[in-house]
């Protein structure tokens, strides 16, 4: 009883003790002390540097704990002397970076800050700073490689599977540094920032189509200095028309035709004029009357205005002879198509144009022009001491044999043909979407008819912007009505009216 008496008056007296205290006023609590900021002593002040500079600091706080840093410079170009560049304030988490200082001037004075912040947002007052030197940094120097100067491209105004707009591709040097980024633009148009080296600038860039532009191009370097003056060259942009039908393009040396045949660039004119329906002298394009020309392919105003263009070279090229130009404008005639233009490529050896001294049979890489627009995949051709081209059967219909025959009376002067073609280009393998035309037919009982009778020797490629017909053989060596034949078929097979 004494016990619980004793323990009533306890309890009793430590609530009088908490009544008590409450009538006193608490210590207030103690202001948050701010952050303090150290910086290491590399590089040492006053040194001269390049414009990357590695900076490290530490930070502490006695009653919290560090949760950033926010760090800033300002140059002074010595040279000039009047010039100061002052940054922002940049907040990191990282105590080490390397930056890229302004060093436009041959001599430039950094004065650099760093501030700790702590978890209550207080930055430290008196921010540690070093100052130093760097020496002038050279800019970069763009170099623009695509679009040519002064070079004419179609343009539409919408993209396609095969036309993503005009292709531009570009490097750039830096004498101190690296180039890290690239911009583009047209015109007088924002510049466009990137790290790739090739773009397609869709048509929405260019204020209107049709007419000259300005490409330009600049660099910046991991300095984060800029091209001083950018790379500009200009081009002129056509958007096809398609309202005329055929453009014949001659690309035929009748000077290097078969030993005995003295036939005139004239009578093959007229030839592809008749099997072509083509009268109008202003559908004519001879390759060969325009290499004095700067280029001697038609302008693009004038290649713009064709549905169809016939491409053909009927000279034996290689050995002795001219190989045919095709392989060496593919840009020209890719240009063309991704647009929606039509071709039909023929000739005397024309797919080895695209070989030359490569080993055969050939396989074409998937890069290729012959691989990705003629989609020919692998090419032979029968050597020239086994020349038994008699004509072609059109595919899986042999009673067509003897219809596409050769005329022989314009081979008989060189005894190695003997009457027949040599040299026939075989297409071997075809890609996708593409069906045989044509098949070859010789004289029966030798190694070569054995060998290649059968084979594909034209091909038709349907896309989904343009088609391609390519012939392994000259249509000029055909007789003239089954010449004619010839390009009836084709025109049919390509729906072409």
């Amino acid at each position: 009883m004494k016990n619980l008496t004793y323990i009533s008056l306890l309890i009793i007296t430590l609530a009088l003790l908490l009544i008590t205290a409450c009538d006193y006023d608490t210590n207030p609590a103690l202001p948050n002390q701010p952050p303090e900021t150290t910086i290491a002593n590399i590089p040492v002040v006053g040194d001269t540097l390049f414009s990357l500079v590695n900076l490290q600091w530490d930070g502490g706080d006695s009653d919290g704990y560090i949760v950033g840093y926010e760090y800033r410079y300002h140059t002074k170009y010595v040279t000039s002397g009047d010039s100061i560049h002052r940054s922002t304030w940049n907040r990191t988490e990282d105590q080490s970076l390397t930056l890229a200082f302004d060093s436009k001037d041959l001599i430039n004075l950094q004065h650099f800050e760093v501030r700790s912040v702590d978890n209550s947002g207080a930055v430290d007052p008196s921010p540690a700073s070093k100052h130093f030197y760097t020496e002038q940094a050279v800019a970069p120097v763009a170099n623009i490689i695509l679009p040519g100067v002064d070079s004419e491209w179609f343009a539409l105004p919408y993209v396609t599977d095969w036309w993503q707009g005009i292709k531009i591709a570009y490097t750039a040097s830096d004498l101190d540094g690296e180039v890290v980024e690239y911009a583009w633009a047209v015109d007088d148009g924002d510049w466009n920032w990137t790290t790739d080296t090739t773009v397609y600038v869709s048509p929405d860039y260019f204020s209107s189509l049709e007419g000259e532009h300005k490409i330009k191009v600049i660099a910046r370097d991991n300095t984060n200095i800029e091209s001083i003056n950018p790379t500009e060259i200009s081009i002129k942009l056509f958007t096809p028309s398609f309202d005329k039908r055929i453009l014949i393009l001659d690309d035929t040396f009748e000077d290097e035709f078969p030993a005995g045949n003295n036939d005139t660039d004239e009578k093959v004119d007229k030839l592809y004029a008749d099997i072509f329906d083509v009268q109008n002298e202003d559908d004519w394009w001879d390759y060969s009357d325009k290499i004095y020309l700067k280029s001697p392919l038609p302008p693009k105003e004038l290649l713009g205005q064709y549905k169809l263009i016939v491409w053909h070279a009927d000279h034996r090229a290689g050995g002795s002879g001219t190989w045919h130009h095709i392989a060496e404008n593919e840009d020209y005639i890719k240009d063309y198509l991704d647009v929606g233009g039509n071709l039909i490529l023929g000739g005397w050896r024309v797919l080895r144009s695209f070989v030359q001294s490569g080993a055969i049979p050939y396989d074409f890489p998937d890069t290729t022009f012959a691989n990705q627009y003629l989609h020919i995949k692998r090419m032979t051709e029968p050597s020239l001491q086994l020349g038994n081209f008699i004509g072609a059967i059109t595919t899986g219909d042999p009673r067509t044999r003897d219809t596409l025959k050769v005329d022989q009376s314009k081979l008989l002067g060189d005894f190695r043909l003997g009457g027949k073609l040599s040299d026939v280009n075989i297409i071997s393998r075809v890609g996708a979407f593409t069906e045989n035309l044509l098949t070859y037919d010789g004289v029966p009982g030798n190694e070569t008819f054995l060998q290649y009778y059968g084979l594909p020797v034209a091909s038709l490629y349907r896309g989904t912007s343009f088609k391609v017909v390519v012939l392994g053989f000259p249509l000029y060596f055909l007789e003239e009505e089954s010449a004619h034949l010839a390009a009836n078929y084709i025109l049919n097979k390509l729906d072409f009216q």
